[in-house]
C-alpha cells in the first residue's frame, strides 16, 4: 500500500513515520474525547459506519477482488468499492493490492513487504516506516499487473489518489460531523484519527497476530494462521492459513459463520442483485483433501474417507508435474506477460500462488474449483 522509494526517499519516511505517531497520538485524544462524553451518540454511530464500510472496502475490495481476483464485479460495485477503501486511508488499491500479491507470493521472506520474520512490530507497522528490502523491488518484477492497469477503477484513483484522499479520508469524515453535530473542529480531527488508528491496526493484526499464532488445519509448514476470534475484529479476515493456502476462495475459510465474516456477507448480497460475479469457491473435499495431507490435524474433517485416502495417494504422484504445469482453466486476459516474467530469476525462493490467474496455483485445484453466479446482462 506503499510507493516504493528510490534515492532521495528520506523525507517520505520522515513523513510517513510522522503521519503513523501523530495519527495515534490523536486517535488516543478522539478516544479520550468518547469516553468522557464529548462526542454526541450521532458522531459515534457515525464513525463506527465509516470504520465499518472502510472495513468492507479493504476486505472485500482490495482484497478478495482486486488482489486475489476471488471474484468479479461489474464497475458500479467497484466504484463503490473503490470509495469505500479510499475511506480507510490505506494508501491506492494498485499499491495495496500489488504489496498483498507479493505477500502472498513471497511470505515470511525478504521479499514480503511485511515479513513476519523481522518481528511483530515490523510486520504490524514499522514496514510503513522504513525503505523496503531490496529483494521486495527485484521480486515485484516476477508479478503481473497488468489487471490492476487495465482496470478503470483502479488506474483513476491511482491517479488522483491525493484529491480522493483528501476529501474522502480527510475532509468529508471530518466536516459532516462538525456541521451536523456542532463539536469543535479540534475533537472532529481527532475523532477521525482514532477512526484510523482502529481501522488500521486491526486489519494489520492480520499480518502480525495472524502469522504468530494458533491452528494451522490445512497447511502447517506455513506462518499464517488460523485465528477466528480475529475475524470478528476483521469482518472475516482472521482464517489466515485457510487464505494462504487457498487465496483465490472469495470466502477466504470454509467456516460458515456470516457474524464473523461480513465481507462473504457482503459479496453474497452482492451477487444476489448481481453486482458480483464469478465467484470462485473451493470444494469442500479439496479443503478436507490437503488438511489431511498438510495440515496440522486441527480440522475437523481432516480424516479421509478410503476414497479420498485413495485420491490423495494419486494426487501426491501427481505433484510434481501438476505444480509445474498452467493450467489452462485459469488464463486470464494479462497472462500474455507470463513468458517474459517466467525467465526472472526469483532466486531459492519458493513461490506461493497469490490468487486466482496465478501459474502457481496446483493444477487440480483451479480445476476442482467451483465459479457461481455467471454475469448476467
Amino acid at each position: 500500500m506503499l510507493r516504493r522509494l528510490g534515492k532521495g526517499g528520506d523525507l517520505e519516511l520522515i513523513s510517513r513515520a510522522y503521519h503513523m505517531v501523530f495519527a495515534h497520538v490523536m486517535g488516543v485524544q478522539g478516544l479520550f474525547f468518547v469516553i468522557t462524553g464529548q462526542i454526541s451518540l450521532p458522531h459515534i454511530i457515525f464513525g463506527i459506519v465509516l470504520t465499518y464500510l472502510s472495513a468492507i472496502g479493504i476486505a472485500a475490495g482490495a482484497h478478495r477482488l482486486w488482489s486475489h481476483r476471488s471474484y468479479k464485479a461489474k464497475l458500479r460495485l467497484r466504484i463503490m468499492l473503490m470509495i469505500m477503501q479510499t475511506l480507510a486511508g490505506q494508501g491506492s488499491l494498485f499499491y495495496w493490492a500489488r504489496d498483498h500479491r507479493l505477500h502472498h507470493k513471497y511470505s515470511e521472506t525478504d521479499a514480503d513487504p511485511h515479513n513476519i520474520s523481522r518481528g511483530i512490530f515490523f510486520t504490524h507497522i514499522g514496514w510503513t516506516m522504513v525503505k523496503e528490502h531490496p529483494q521486495v523491488t527485484e521480486k515485484e518484477k516476477t508479478i503481473d499487473f497488468l489487471d490492476l492497469h487495465k482496470d478503470p477503477v483502479v488506474a483513476f484513483q491511482h491517479k488522483y489518489f491525493r484529491i480522493f484522499d483528501l476529501i474522502l479520508y480527510h475532509a468529508m469524515p471530518i466536516l459532516i460531523p462538525y456541521y451536523l453535530w456542532l463539536p469543535s473542529l479540534y475533537m472532529c480531527v481527532s475523532v477521525n484519527y482514532l477512526r484510523f488508528v482502529i481501522s488500521y491496526n486491526t486489519s494489520s493484526l492480520g499480518n502480525s497476530v495472524a502469522h504468530t499464532w494458533t491452528r494451522k488445519p490445512y497447511q502447517k509448514d506455513i506462518g499464517p494462521a488460523d485465528v477466528t476470534w480475529l475475524s470478528l475484529l476483521i469482518v472475516g479476515e482472521g482464517w489466515h492459513n485457510f487464505h494462504h493456502v487457498f487465496p483465490w476462495d472469495y470466502r477466504s475459510t470454509d467456516v460458515g459463520l456470516y457474524v464473523c465474516n461480513l465481507a462473504t456477507a457482503f459479496i453474497d448480497l452482492m451477487a444476489k442483485i448481481g453486482w458480483a460475479y464469478d465467484l470462485k469457491t473451493v470444494p469442500d473435499h479439496v479443503i478436507r483433501r490437503r488438511a489431511a495431507r498438510t495440515g496440522d490435524g486441527s480440522h475437523p474433517h481432516a480424516t479421509l474417507s478410503a476414497e479420498e485416502e485413495g485420491e490423495k495417494e494419486k494426487t501426491q504422484d501427481d505433484d510434481d508435474t501438476n505444480e509445474k504445469d498452467i493450467n489452462t482453466n485459469i488464463k486470464t486476459d494479462f497472462n500474455e506477460n507470463q513468458m517474459a516474467i517466467d525467465k526472472l530469476d526469483v532466486g531459492d525462493i519458493e513461490p506461493a500462488p497469490w490468487g486466482w490467474g496465478d501459474k502457481d496455483i496446483p493444477r487440480e485445484d483451479a480445476q476442482e474449483t467451483v465459479v457461481s453466479h455467471g454475469k448476467s446482462e
